[in-house]
């Protein structure tokens, strides 16, 4: 498709905003997908060097202040303590065998 063909069929969708079972239906879509390492590397280098406004910032900042996380439970903790400490125990292990 040329460029310029794509460019008003772009322009002529902006803006709109999608039904809800169109947006469930890209969602559905795009799950499961497997990203090449060439592809995540062009994506990378796409996102390299972009800066943010200070409106921007300011957004995510603020909406992650409305986040409010449960406390995990005493159990909880010592299980996820208990994890990582057999995470880190056998990757020494493994380091030492080799």
């Amino acid at each position: 498709m040329k460029k310029h063909i794509r460019e008003k069929i772009r322009q002529s969708k902006l803006g709109v905003p999608m039904s809800d079972t169109h947006k469930k239906n890209t969602s559905l879509g795009l799950k499961g997908r497997v990203l090449t390492e060439e592809h995540k590397e062009n994506i990378s280098r796409g996102l390299n060097g972009r800066t943010l406004t200070e409106e921007h910032k300011k957004n995510i900042s603020n909406s992650r202040k409305n986040v409010k996380t449960k406390p995990l439970a005493e159990e909880h903790k010592k299980n996820v303590s208990n994890g990582m400490k057999n995470y880190w125990k056998r990757k020494k292990e493994l380091e030492n065998e080799n």
